[in-house]
């Protein structure tokens, strides 16, 4: 399978992620507090999605069959930090772009929500 097969959902969803921080206000409940939940439910929800994708994106193993037996290769433990480093660097860039967009801010505690998503995805 080519590269750009195995990360073609990865870049799909991190195009939705850009659209969507694009949007200038996101509409949401009145209540202040319920307000702010349901957002950081949405950046830990997104984000843990982006890592599971990329995970699953870098990855990749063919299935060997070893006679009649089908062998799959184990991830190496240094592949479950690579696609949290990549969610961290993506929220840090979503944020810059979200600084860019007028009627949206950059916040330092949004990259923690994501990077939160990206550590529960982790335990998965």
């Amino acid at each position: 399978m080519n590269l750009l097969k195995r990360f073609l959902l990865v870049i799909i969803w991190c195009l939705i992620i850009f659209i969507v921080s694009s949007i200038p206000s996101i509409p949401g409940p009145k209540d202040t507090v319920l307000n702010f939940i349901l957002k950081k439910a949405a950046h830990i929800t997104e984000y843990a999605i982006l890592y599971l994708l990329t995970f699953k994106s870098i990855n990749y193993t063919k299935t060997i069959r070893q006679g009649k037996e089908l062998i799959r290769e184990l991830p190496k433990k240094t592949n479950y930090w690579l696609p949290l480093i990549f969610v961290i660097l993506y929220a840090i860039s979503d944020e810059i772009h979200q600084y860019f967009i007028p009627g949206r801010h950059a916040r330092w505690y949004d990259i923690a929500f994501d990077t939160l998503g990206g550590l529960i995805s982790l335990h998965f």
